[in-house]
């Protein structure tokens, strides 16, 4: 019996052994498991910060990329504005140059034209004073030949009436 009970009790502690074994086996594989977890957590929570900053890399890149050619556009648009204004303002001073020039050319066509007008009525004045000389020396000629004809009809009726 005493064998019995010693078997038993062997038994019992072998079993008891065979327990703590078991509970330390779990244990120590409920730990690795843990580990494991924990390690692929940080390892995918890694990941996903890396994945972040890339993702957040891009759109800061993306956005300096979208700055620079909406300011290459805006400063193209402000070429273009220069440029048309630029023409606008040429074409205006071209405009008022031509302007100037086409009143200029028609305030000497009026001078030349009033200066042929006074050129030609000095003509025409000097043409009247010349007529009007004529004029007065064919009276003078006529009225001295007048005179003269007068002075003889009294000379020969002077000497008829002797």
């Amino acid at each position: 019996m005493i064998d019995d009970e010693e078997k038993q009790k062997a038994l019992f502690e072998a079993e008891e052994e065979a327990k703590k074994e078991a509970a330390k086996k779990f244990s120590a594989d409920r730990a690795a498991k843990l580990r494991f977890m924990q390690e692929e957590q940080a390892r995918i929570e890694s990941e996903q910060k890396l994945l972040a900053e890339a993702e957040a890399e891009a759109e800061r890149q993306e956005k300096i990329l979208r700055a620079q050619q909406q300011a290459k556009l805006q400063a193209e648009r402000m070429r273009a504005k220069e440029e048309a204004e630029r023409q606008a303002f040429e074409l205006a001073k071209a405009e008022e140059e031509a302007e100037r020039k086409e009143v200029a050319r028609l305030k000497q066509l009026e001078f030349s034209l009033k200066q042929k007008a006074l050129q030609e009525e000095e003509e025409l004045q000097k043409q009247l004073f010349e007529e009007e000389r004529e004029l007065e020396k064919e009276m003078a000629r006529e009225l001295a030949a007048l005179k003269a004809e007068q002075i003889r009809a009294m000379a020969e009726l002077a000497a008829s009436s002797n």
